[in-house]
């Protein structure tokens, strides 16, 4: 199909062809002449593209760096809950059992930790321990993970407690901190 309007190569070989025949003094043959414009007339290879190429690959790999350290540190923070305007830590605590006689309903929970406390739960302070340093909380009925159910309570503490909570901590089970254990040093 024949057009009247010249297209953007026959545009750039008529230029090319222009400068070449313009340049004075120069004797060249005719096929090498029309060979070199038909190289420069040709469109040039994209030179952008490995640079932004690699520009992109760096930004993606920041950001994904930068995505699993923000996941890696909300993972690795302790969960923490708060109770009369205190913050607690909370703790899985699976083989706890505290007798109703030694609880004292303390607070309400404030938690966003729904899968581990029940709707409206309440801490109680165990007698004898200080309410400041530990509560327990019940657990939300059928809580667990794979190495099974969280118990009967959370614990929520604001210090070492472990060692004032041995008396209530079941010494068949294999989930007893190894500190409650008899013979522990």
């Amino acid at each position: 199909m024949m057009t009247d309007r010249p297209t953007d190569f026959e545009l750039r070989l008529a230029a090319g062809l222009r400068t070449y025949a313009d340049q004075s003094g120069l004797m060249r043959r005719p096929e090498a002449a029309v060979a070199e414009v038909l190289a420069r007339s040709r469109p040039q290879p994209r030179r952008w593209v490995l640079p932004v190429a690699a520009a992109t690959l760096v930004v993606a790999l920041v950001a994904a760096v930068a995505g699993i350290q923000l996941l890696n540190s909300a993972a690795s923070r302790p969960s923490t809950t708060t109770v009369n305007g205190r913050e607690y830590r909370v703790a899985i605590v699976r083989s706890l059992e505290v007798p109703s006689t030694a609880l004292t309903q303390y607070g309400d929970v404030r938690s966003d930790d729904d899968h581990l406390f029940a709707e409206n739960a309440v801490a109680y302070a165990i007698v004898g321990i200080d309410p400041e340093v530990a509560l327990i909380v019940p657990t939300r009925p059928g809580a667990g993970d794979d190495a099974g159910s969280y118990g009967n309570w959370i614990l929520l503490e604001r210090g070492a407690v472990i060692l004032q909570l041995c008396p209530y901590f079941d010494p068949n089970s294999e989930f007893t901190p190894p500190e409650c254990l008899e013979g522990s040093p």
